[in-house]
């Protein structure tokens, strides 16, 4: 029997493309920036902690592909044009991922403005000045591909991590006004909303937001998972596989959507 987990053969559906990944030194974004590279395009690989950028630089590079690492604090400007430089030494920049992201587990009561603006500050601010800085390129080729990471946590309620929750509804705003502004110009803007993801991040909402609201440490995915009509959390190959389609031609009629990667936890 095939383990619908495992990818397939990728096609080569964006050779001759660059794209800038943030976020892509673990998890979903190592995961997106392995798949663009997988299907023929030069990869920024991006992320606050440089290391792991150049892990992921190093393997896609093991499989024949073409990465470059970039040390990137997405709220940081000259950090931004840093990558967007490369990206063009690299051939242009055609692909821009907004994978960074971070989140600060508070209960609505003990939300203080410092965590606020933390979340903000990558979750919206510099998600949208990476777009900010990549539209000029992508309307000089008359060409671009904005695919905007927000999060099923943006349609449910969940108490604990509100801060980001409002961040993620943000984002699929941006991407709206992204996609109506730039449409004339060759530019599609897209949101995708992981659900429950096997990740790093995951283990911390287990092992922090849980008991925050009511489960035992490590409870609260395998019941979140138990809902899910598709019998299993994601993994990150899952979300990466939808990026690659909203990065490829194959979705040239594709803009200001927003779609769920979730198993069918949520249909709407």
């Amino acid at each position: 029997m095939v383990d619908s987990r495992e990818p397939g053969p990728c096609p080569a559906r964006l050779r001759g493309r660059v794209a800038l990944v943030t976020g892509a030194g673990r998890g979903i974004g190592a995961a997106v920036a392995r798949r663009l590279a997988a299907e023929g395009a030069a990869v920024v690989v991006s992320d606050i902690d440089g290391g792991a950028a150049s892990r992921v630089e190093a393997e896609v590079q093991q499989t024949g592909g073409t990465a470059r690492a970039v040390s990137m604090d997405v709220t940081v400007a000259a950090d931004r044009e840093r990558a967007i430089a490369t990206a063009k030494e690299l051939g242009g920049l055609h692909i821009v991922v907004n994978c960074a992201a971070i989140f600060v587990p508070q209960l609505p009561h003990d939300v203080d403005l410092e965590g606020w603006r933390r979340v903000f500050a990558v979750n919206v601010e510099g998600l949208f000045f990476c777009c900010q800085a990549a539209l000029a390129t992508m309307r000089d080729q008359h060409y671009g591909r904005i695919v905007n990471f927000s999060s099923t946590g943006a349609r449910v309620g969940t108490p604990a991590m509100i801060s980001y929750n409002a961040s993620k509804s943000a984002v699929l705003a941006i991407t709206r006004g992204l996609a109506t502004q730039y449409g004339p110009d060759g530019i599609t803007a897209n949101s995708v909303l992981p659900g429950i993801i096997d990740t790093a991040m995951w283990d911390t909402i287990n092992a922090e937001v849980g008991p925050m609201v009511g489960f035992a440490p490590g409870e609260m995915m395998r019941d979140r998972t138990r809902r899910i009509p598709l019998g299993r959390a994601g993994v990150p190959d899952d979300v990466a596989s939808v990026v690659a389609f909203l990065a490829s031609d194959d979705a040239r009629y594709v803009t200001g959507q927003a779609l769920n990667v979730c198993g069918g936890l949520l249909m709407l």
